[in-house]
């Protein structure tokens, strides 16, 4: 728990909870994270110039207790590291770490809300702009996935990709000519037939978990900056 005197959270009740008031750091730390709720950020500093101290701290309220929590870090790129990087990718981790289930616009307002007001234009700029590279960086991919059971023959293949396409739309074309082709030599036995826009499966009614066959969309991400 943070004990700087500059803490905002210094003139309310704070977490009562027996982990914060023992002395094992490590439980201290997960209590905090597992139980704090209304998150926001805050930032002490004067001024952007990046030979200054900085702390970033992560403040909320015990779900348990009610009390007010704080954890606080010194704010200490890597050396040639850039500032406003390590500020968005801890308040990144916060999020994650605290469960907050915040949107995007909320986590906007977050981030930027933590500057001084002379300075949130420029937070906010820097902030679209660092979302933008992370929706450049990874791309939707469609791929279509293959499975299928057989238990009269033993037959238990793993699932199989037929094809990956940028395009959903390109996607779902071939999934309809695979259909067509998969019609033709699926078994007789099969009697039954389900399909949605990205899916397709047959199967033998009554049995449809002992023998089927489908075919399926999944859509998954692809970080352009590798490879």
């Amino acid at each position: 728990m943070c004990d700087d005197l500059n803490c905002p959270n210094r003139e309310i009740r704070l977490c009562s909870c027996s982990a914060i008031k023992g002395p094992d750091a490590d439980k201290m730390i997960g209590h905090i994270f597992q139980n704090v709720r209304n998150v926001h950020f805050a930032l002490d500093y004067r001024t952007l110039d990046e030979t200054e101290q900085r702390i970033f701290r992560v403040l909320g309220s015990c779900e348990t207790c009610g009390g007010a929590l704080c954890c606080c870090m010194r704010v200490e790129p890597l050396r040639g590291g850039d500032v406003m990087e390590w500020l968005y990718s801890a308040a990144r981790s916060a999020c994650e770490l605290t469960r907050a289930d915040v949107g995007e616009s909320v986590f906007v307002h977050l981030f930027v809300s933590m500057f001084h007001k002379q300075d949130q234009a420029y937070a906010e700029a820097w902030l679209f702009e660092r979302i933008q590279r992370d929706a450049m960086k990874w791309r939707k991919i469609y791929t279509i996935v293959r499975t299928g059971c057989d238990a009269d023959h033993c037959l238990f293949p793993d699932p199989s990709a037929e094809g990956s396409y940028l395009a959903q739309s390109v996607a779902i074309k071939e999934l309809e000519r695979l259909i067509e082709e998969e019609k033709k030599t699926v078994s007789p036995r099969f009697d039954h037939e389900d399909r949605g826009e990205t899916w397709w499966e047959m199967n033998e009614d009554g049995l449809a978990a002992l023998h089927f066959v489908r075919l399926e969309i999944v859509e998954s991400r692809l970080n352009t900056d590798e490879g």
